[in-house]
């Protein structure tokens, strides 16, 4: 089974590139991708992290990917061109993207696939054609990494897992489904380093899970924690949907092999002071077993990905009747439609996100909307202004 992988950092301005061959050789930049300025607004525009989607209808594969280019039409907003992430406003905010059929005969063109204004990025595709990726969320106080779900075609933007640090870490990234249907992930915290983490593996079908002892992380119901509570779960029934594999060192960018085993990069040494150097290994998600399969010494190998034939289960399509509600994103409306159905029960999954018997606020009678501002064109003035940002709920 041949394995493809990358070694060594990415410097400078980052451009998404495709192999004309399997082998890897005829790579070049994609043009439709590539057709934007280098930089805007002081910041670089950068294209990074490709994903291939499983064949369309029409069966042409997309490209998703994450880019600092700003939003494609900006008639609804007041500003154009990047944007700075509000968590480092040292850096560009990116979103997430889909180079597709545009309708005319052997023509491509790109769609915009997300709008915040916290970074979105690490894109990769379910076994039947949804897209999973990594979500910056912040408020003053708190920061989170988590996962999210979406459709190809607009629909379902939806909490996957770690939404709160209620899941013991602040950050999960690279997260992939595997062969068997779990989900494997990279769990870490700010400090870490060279996307260092620790490796887990978690269940979505069987729900959400919580690990933290700590009460602040539970803002709804903090007693959830304490096993006389009646809200605290039965440790005879709750089944528990994380399983943390490993965390006897740095692990990063997991992959699907078709035994259900998986491809990560490892190296020796806690994630925040890890030096990056990783080697490719084989790990077995139910015992945590791995077996080296390549490496140099002070050298990085990741992103290994194995080449195998999969049964092409075509793009997921978003349907009326999603159980987790359904979006529709029409492009040229400025204007939106939102229903919930009970928002006691939404302010519950958003500040408690524990699957117990929660509370629900009886005194939530109302609600307040706020608008995602723009960060400052400088660096500066971006980090002087930033306790003041306001923050969408």
């Amino acid at each position: 089974m041949p394995i493809q992988l990358r070694r060594g950092e990415i410097s400078g301005c980052q451009r998404v590139k495709s192999a004309a061959n399997a082998d890897g050789t005829g790579c070049a930049l994609q043009p439709v991708i590539n057709n934007h300025p280098p930089s805007g607004n002081s910041l670089l525009e950068h294209d990074f992290d490709p994903a291939f989607s499983p064949p369309g209808p029409d069966g042409t594969q997309r490209i998703v990917f994450a880019s600092t280019r700003g939003n494609l039409d900006s008639s609804a907003f007041d500003y154009t061109g990047p944007q700075r992430t509000p968590e480092d406003p040292t850096k560009p905010n990116a979103n997430l993207y889909v180079l597709e059929p545009s309708g005319s005969a052997g023509q491509m063109h790109i769609r915009q696939l997300t709008w915040q204004l916290n970074v979105e990025r690490m894109p990769s595709f379910m076994q039947d054609g949804r897209l999973i990726f990594t979500a910056e969320k912040r408020e003053p106080g708190f920061y989170e990494l988590a996962l999210r779900r979406q459709n190809l075609d607009g629909g379902d933007y939806h909490p996957l897992y770690s939404q709160r640090a209620t899941i013991g870490y602040s950050q999960a990234t690279n997260v992939v489904e595997l062969t068997h249907k779990d989900f494997a992930t990279v769990f870490s915290n700010q400090d870490a380093v060279h996307g260092a983490g620790a490796l887990a593996v978690f269940n979505r079908s069987i729900g959400l899970d919580f690990t933290s002892t700590n009460p602040k992380d539970y803002l709804v119901d903090p007693t959830v924690i304490t096993s006389s509570s009646p809200s605290a779960p039965e440790s005879a029934f709750f089944l528990h949907s994380l399983r943390t594999v490993a965390t006897d060192g740095s692990y990063t960018s997991p992959s699907p092999l078709p035994d259900g085993q998986m491809l990560v990069s490892f190296g020796s040494g806690a994630p925040a002071g890890f030096g990056g150097d990783y080697d490719i290994y084989v790990l077995d998600p139910s015992s945590g077993a791995k077996t080296m399969l390549l490496g140099n010494p002070g050298t990085a190998e990741v992103e290994a990905v194995a080449v195998y034939p999969r049964v092409p289960k075509g793009i997921f399509t978003s349907a009326l009747d999603e159980p987790n509600g359904h979006t529709v994103v029409l492009p040229s409306q400025t204007t939106a439609d939102v229903t919930v159905l009970d928002m006691t029960v939404l302010g519950s999954l958003l500040f408690q996100n524990t699957p117990t018997g929660r509370v629900l606020e009886p005194d939530l009678r109302s609600f307040d909307v706020y608008e995602e501002l723009l960060f400052p064109s400088s660096a500066a003035a971006a980090e002087a202004e930033q306790p003041a940002m306001p923050v969408a709920v």
